[in-house]
């Protein structure tokens, strides 16, 4: 997606995302798919691709999609971390915890890492731990409510309602209901 032209057309697709028009999205980005002319390029349109099949139920093909990515930069994050969260959709933590440790090691400062590595250890009942990397990630991003509503989900575990409630006004105030 090297010209200004191609990169527009990238954020058209962005776009189809978070505008939740996914279908239009992936038809959208499969075409571009074909006219990136850098890895870094291509990278960015097979997230969001992968990003829409995801949320349309396509999950082996999103999976199919990062695994991609990795197998050609082991050290992309964003592709870990994603992965990481639809192994935490279907229920597999012992692969959403390979992941995840995989996207924090590789981009100490991804919050959208720590946060998924704190959900995945929730999950498997480590609230110790993961109240480490829910406090990490609101370290990296203060306003993040899925990191401050994990750091309260590992309080009341805990039984420490009182940090339970002051984390519980932080995710109200940050725009949570």
């Amino acid at each position: 997606v090297g010209a200004e032209k191609e990169r527009t057309a990238l954020l058209v697709g962005i776009d189809y995302f978070s505008t939740r028009q996914y279908n239009k999205g992936i038809k959208h980005l499969e075409k571009l798919l074909k006219k990136c002319e850098s890895h870094h390029d291509f990278c960015a349109v097979e997230l969001f691709l992968a990003r829409c099949y995801h949320r349309i139920g396509a999950t082996n093909k999103a999976i199919e999609l990062y695994e991609d990515m990795i197998r050609r930069d082991p050290l992309r994050a964003t592709a870990w971390s994603n992965l990481g969260y639809i192994y935490i959709d279907l229920g597999d933590s012992k692969r959403a915890l390979d992941c995840l440790s995989k996207a924090v090691q590789a981009d100490p400062e991804n919050p959208h890492a720590f946060v998924n590595m704190a959900v995945a250890l929730i999950n498997v009942g480590g609230y110790d731990y993961a109240l480490s990397y829910a406090l990490k990630a609101l370290e990296l991003k203060n306003n993040m409510i899925e990191a401050s509503n994990a750091v309260t989900i590992c309080y009341m575990a805990m039984k420490d309602y009182e940090s339970a409630e002051r984390y519980y006004k932080i995710s109200v105030r940050n725009g949570a209901n």
